[in-house]
């Protein structure tokens, strides 16, 4: 796999919904663009993450739409807060 398509971020939550539902907030999917996940949360700070791996075309067309929402905001997308 060329260089560049791989990526990794983070996804912030208000509260960790998995581990209230009794999961461990981890994934491994070979379906959509998120291939790998796992529970980041800093129960302590009130920090409820998950960081997700993504690779090959998906992530391609991820970076794109990140950075059409980046030149086009909210016209692009919906975002959470």
């Amino acid at each position: 796999m060329p260089m560049g398509c791989v990526i990794k971020f983070l996804i912030v939550y208000n509260r960790p919904f998995w581990r209230h539902a009794g999961y461990s907030g981890e994934l491994v999917s070979d379906i959509g663009p998120c291939a790998i996940a796992y529970d980041k949360c800093i129960m302590n700070r009130g920090l409820y993450a998950l960081v997700a791996l993504s690779a090959g075309y998906t992530t391609v067309l991820l970076i794109i739409v990140v950075n059409m929402f980046q030149c086009c905001g909210a016209c692009v997308g919906r975002t959470v807060t």
